[in-house]
């Protein structure tokens, strides 16, 4: 049980995720009297504070085709196809060059940290510097 909710900790810190059809995603962590981590932070951000606190507080796992569906999964595929899935992902992202990417994620990641004004200031030095 604890390896699935490590991985989703894991995915919850990753940029993307991809995950096979058969993929059955939670954090039974409550019911092996544990803390998820900063799960606790993170995944109301990802799928809003109601689905978080169910999904932490009773441990439930659900289906890939839901975790797609509120927000936890970027892509769903049929398991013969996964590294396939990734492999193109990651060749599609490292087409483009690396700074603007590079600063698009912080304006994304801190997109709840500022006021719009601030977020707009921040964007315009980006550019500058790009």
């Amino acid at each position: 049980m604890g390896r699935r909710w490590r991985r989703l900790q894991i995915a919850l810190a990753c940029d993307l995720s991809v995950a096979s059809e058969d993929a059955q995603i939670g954090w039974p962590a409550i019911m092996e009297a544990l803390i998820p981590g900063m799960g606790t932070y993170r995944l109301p951000r990802f799928i809003g504070l109601g689905r978080a606190r169910r999904m932490v507080l009773t441990g439930d796992l659900i289906g890939a085709a839901e975790a797609e569906r509120i927000g936890l999964l970027d892509w769903l595929v049929p398991q013969g196809q996964l590294d396939e899935k990734v492999r193109g992902v990651v060749a599609t992202v490292l087409k483009g060059g690396q700074t603007a990417p590079a600063f698009s994620k912080k304006l994304v990641t801190r997109a709840f940290d500022f006021e719009f004004n601030d977020s707009l200031s921040l964007c315009l030095e980006f550019q500058r510097s790009h």
